[in-house]
């Protein structure tokens, strides 16, 4: 595993990161890549130090499990959230983080983008605040999250 290591094969400049990424947009016309291209597009967003669209929802909606049974934000994250035994809301993280490019958890996040929404809008419904209920769904960040699923469709079918 070369991901934290000093190679040629990992390190790259900006621009050289966005253009690959690029260059992995332009291969989904020719067969199946499963990275969203919103992801892809956050993650270019990210190379080039610009504002992404999408939050990663590890820590809230995805977790990683050490060998310990111990459940974290994610793989890069300082601390644990505590024992897969203890795991429960008040431990959950959402605090916008833009800060890495992991795919298994952004791509995920940017498809799950819309449903998150949702819930956020029905929680402030039963709360009262209607105004804020109609600003989590009128977000341009749900359509192209609505379009990510449906560009995956036939991945998410089979889950």
């Amino acid at each position: 595993m070369l991901g934290y290591a000093a190679s040629p094969l990992v390190e790259f400049e900006a621009e050289e990161l966005v253009g690959r990424f690029e260059r992995i947009k332009a291969l989904k016309a020719r067969f199946a890549v499963v990275n969203p291209s919103a992801a892809l597009a956050d993650m270019q967003r990210l190379a080039r130090g610009e504002a992404q669209r999408f939050a990663c929802l590890g820590g809230y909606r995805y977790f990683y499990l050490d060998w310990e049974l111990k459940i974290w934000r994610c793989h890069h994250w300082h601390e644990p959230l505590g024992s897969v035994f203890e795991l429960d809301e008040s431990k959950y993280v959402r605090d916008g983080c833009t800060r890495c490019m992991v795919d298994c958890f952004r791509d995920a996040s940017v498809m799950q983008h819309v449903a998150v929404s949702v819930a956020d809008a029905l929680g402030d419904l039963r709360a009262g605040r209607l105004f804020r209920a109609f600003a989590h769904l009128f977000r341009r960040t749900n359509v192209d999250s609505l379009r990510a699923v449906l560009e995956n469709r036939r991945w998410v079918s089979r889950l």
